[in-house]
């Protein structure tokens, strides 16, 4: 219901003393009616559709102060800047104004002016007039540029021509979130330097720049173009299976050391230390998660292995559509404009098509394997169909290598980590590291490259996205009750 209100709310966009009237008054009719379960509910589901459109209306309407015409701005680069041929993209925070303004930026490359780099944390003097995102009005098909600015926390867009140069840029104006991201955004590109170092390079350095560490920077358009139709861009997004490795090893870890702390104290203090198990795992797990960039894919991701931990603290059971559920809301009470981020649902739709369809018998590997990925398929396949026009005909046969290959990578890339005091074998991980990444890269350019790989120009709107995912239900249940009633 908050989901919906979200939508409505995007919709009507009333002004706020209507919803605040509206909400007030399901909350007094669902108190006043408590002693009848039916009035209680509805008041509560409306309640929550309330809601939902307030906090939506609230975040379209919030627009910082943009100041008009050309001014000097000192700003400092906040993200890992992509490279072309005349320009840099990136990120910029500027520092000088009454209130830091975030600002999607393409500044004119000159390498003689400039030089080759700009990094993560240069400060920069630029002359530029900024553009309000209120004032973007560029669409194309079902992608609205400042909706996405405003998902992204974007204030302003900016071209700037030769008018900048580098500074020393003091960032204590910048709100406390963006400086860990900002660091957190320095030392990926420390350590994507470090893969360097060991030897790793072009589209092998790009791929385990992307699954390990999130940086996409590297990707080109026709790298990006092969995963797709392919079937598997999803393992360039950092999101569960990633995060699940960490969770794995460290988990594996903390439960060792839990259970000798445990017979030592002869089972005194068990709750005790299972919580500190919990907060460890919640530090290391989020931490990570920073790191990375807070994509929609790891958080929710990181949400929902935060729920487990939470539930296993009480040994009660687990319940994934409820985990699912709860995790979106936390997401969406954060930034209701989530909502329309496509990372956001393909992530939660795959989730919840691998909940939905699970078996109920349990399956080899192998099967589980493609099971897997035609239960995650099936759920985004309508929003793919929606958003890009693709549906890859081949990604079944592609996450055959995809999957085994992504554990080996990210296995191997935290034991390249741990590893760097001890030479030798660091060097024989990198060989695994590497020998694997070239096995995924290679498979998924021969199946990109195969005919038919993809059919193309399929897009769908809204009632035909709805109505295939009605069809694709039916269409499971009546396949559930074939072989039942055998």
């Amino acid at each position: 219901m908050f989901i919906l209100g979200i939508a409505l709310g995007d919709i009507l966009m009333l002004p706020f003393a209507v919803y605040a009237v509206l909400l007030i008054s399901a909350i007094a009719i669902g108190s006043w009616f408590m002693r009848f379960p039916i009035v209680s509910s509805l008041s509560v589901h409306v309640g929550a559709i309330i809601a939902g459109a307030w906090l939506v209306t609230i975040a379209k309407e919030y627009n910082k102060a943009i100041p008009v015409g050309r001014h000097y701005y000192e700003a400092v680069v906040v993200s890992q800047p992509v490279i072309t041929d005349k320009s840099f993209k990136c990120d910029l925070w500027i520092v000088n104004t009454p209130e830091p303004i975030k600002v999607k930026a393409t500044l004119l490359r000159d390498a003689q002016l400039y030089g080759d780099t700009l990094r993560p944390g240069d400060g920069l003097v630029v002359s530029t007039a900024l553009k309000a995102v209120a004032d973007v009005d560029y669409s194309d098909g079902h992608f609205d540029y400042q909706r996405w600015l405003r998902v992204n926390h974007y204030d302003a867009t900016a071209y700037v021509w030769q008018d900048w140069q580098r500074e020393q840029i003091k960032i204590s104006n910048l709100p406390t979130m963006e400086k860990i991201r900002m660091r957190a955004t320095m030392w990926r590109g420390n350590l994507q330097e470090n893969y360097r170092r060991l030897g790793l390079e072009d589209r092998t350095l790009a791929l385990i720049s992307a699954m390990t560490i999130g940086d996409k920077s590297l990707l080109d358009d026709q790298m990006r173009d092969e995963y797709s139709i392919s079937g598997a861009s999803h393992i360039l997004a950092l999101s569960g299976l990633h995060l699940m490795v960490l969770f794995v090893i460290v988990n594996y870890i903390m439960n060792g050391i839990a259970k000798f702390l445990i017979g030592y104290t002869g089972g005194k203090g068990r709750l005790t230390i299972k919580f500190i198990k919990a907060l460890l795992l919640f530090g290391l797990i989020w931490g990570f998660t920073i790191l990375v960039g807070l994509s929609p894919s790891i958080t929710r991701a990181a949400t929902m292995i935060s729920l487990y931990a939470v539930v296993d603290l009480d040994n009660r059971p687990h319940q994934p559509f409820n985990t699912l559920a709860f995790t979106a809301l936390v997401i969406l009470l954060f930034n209701p404009l989530s909502l329309w981020d496509v990372g956001f649902q393909l992530s939660f739709m795959a989730v919840l098509g691998i909940f939905f369809f699970q078996p109920k018998r349990r399956l080899n590997w192998f099967l589980s394997l493609l099971w897997l990925s035609l239960s995650a398929q099936l759920a985004v396949a309508p929003l793919l169909l929606y958003h890009f026009g693709r549906l890859s005909c081949y990604f079944l046969l592609a996450n055959i290598v995809v999957v085994p290959c992504a554990y080996i990578i990210v296995y191997s890339a935290f034991a390249v980590l741990l590893l760097t005091p001890v030479a030798i074998i660091q060097r024989w991980m990198v060989a695994i590291l590497t020998s694997a990444a070239h096995t995924m890269d290679s498979s998924v350019r021969g199946i990109a490259m195969l005919p038919g790989a993809s059919i193309e120009n399929i897009h769908f709107d809204g009632v035909q996205v709805v109505a295939l995912y009605v069809l694709i239900i039916c269409v499971y249940r009546i396949f559930c009750l074939t072989l039942h009633s055998k």
